[in-house]
């Protein structure tokens, strides 16, 4: 039952993600109609929101996501009122999202935990988990002070010899990449589930953004006029060996930038083209997509 319920609230945070994205852009005619661009700018704007929210308003990261969530909320309502393609729109990104999260969750299911929980890169996995259950369970304010008055002479008794990857890691790990924290630390928020299958999770919603986002690529560079046959190819992508390489390895931070990696080599010819038609506003959200 707890992967069933996980699933419907992977597709949910999905669904809010891309509805903030719709609220802000889908006015706008002189931006390009891909799926992905919704939703990866809704992400786009949970990353800066999280950074700032984080270390200017001294939030915790379940306030923030609370925040943001009824900021989501609030968008799917106005939507539904005053814009008449966000129903069709929404059905999409679901249809893009179930056959990835059913796939995923159900071999979680049958193989349990021993594939979840572990894949086969102890210092990447071991630092997203400490870290994310780290900012998830500490209060920010706890943690600005241990970044502000980090001193590795507090280190100096002890033998990194056999420590090493994690030794000598550590402030790199927890102190430089907080924002790929911050995210992995709303999905702990899930109370009944375990933390590892919560931030199975997360590889699950990075999926997704990778499925919509190689959809759009191949409905632009490949002639292929069927929507079925376009998904089923982005489908395949997402489950070859380059994808789920990423995916065993535990890279998570290039499993979540990837789906962001996808778009702009997608749209790097119209992103010189802008330059030249003086399309602004484009510029400007491939440079927020650089730069989140």
């Amino acid at each position: 039952m707890e992967f069933i319920l996980s699933g419907f609230i992977l597709i949910a945070f999905v669904v809010s993600l891309s509805s903030l994205g719709y609220f802000f852009l889908n006015d706008d005619s002189t931006l390009n109609n891909s799926k992905s661009l919704h939703l990866l700018f809704g992400l786009s704007v949970l990353l800066l929101f999280s950074h700032f929210s984080f270390y200017l308003f001294k939030l915790n990261s379940l306030e923030i996501l609370i925040i943001f969530l009824i900021f989501s909320f609030i968008s799917i309502i106005l939507n539904l009122i005053n814009k008449k393609d966000f129903l069709k729109f929404i059905k999409l990104i679901v249809f893009f999202s179930v056959p990835v999260v059913s796939l995923f969750l159900t071999l979680a299911y049958f193989y349990g935990e021993q594939f979840y929980v572990f894949r086969g890169n102890k210092w990447d996995w071991f630092a997203f988990v400490t870290s994310t259950f780290y900012l998830n369970n500490l209060d920010n304010l706890d943690f600005l002070n241990l970044k502000n008055n980090f001193n590795w002479n507090n280190f100096e008794n002890f033998d990194p010899r056999n420590h090493s990857a994690y030794h000598n890691n550590v402030a790199l790990w927890l102190l430089k990449k907080v924002n790929i924290y911050l995210l992995g630390s709303y999905f702990i928020n899930i109370n009944f589930n375990s933390a590892f299958l919560n931030l199975y999770l997360f590889k699950i919603f990075s999926l997704v953004l990778i499925n919509i986002s190689v959809f759009d690529f191949i409905k632009k560079y490949v002639n292929e006029k069927k929507i079925s046959t376009v998904f089923f190819l982005s489908f395949v992508f997402v489950c070859s060996f380059w994808t789920l390489y990423i995916v065993e390895a535990d890279y998570y931070r290039q499993l979540i930038s990837f789906s962001f990696f996808i778009y702009l080599i997608c749209y790097l010819d119209d992103f010189f083209l802008d330059f030249q038609n003086k399309n602004y506003k484009k510029i400007l959200i491939s440079m927020f997509f650089m730069y989140s």
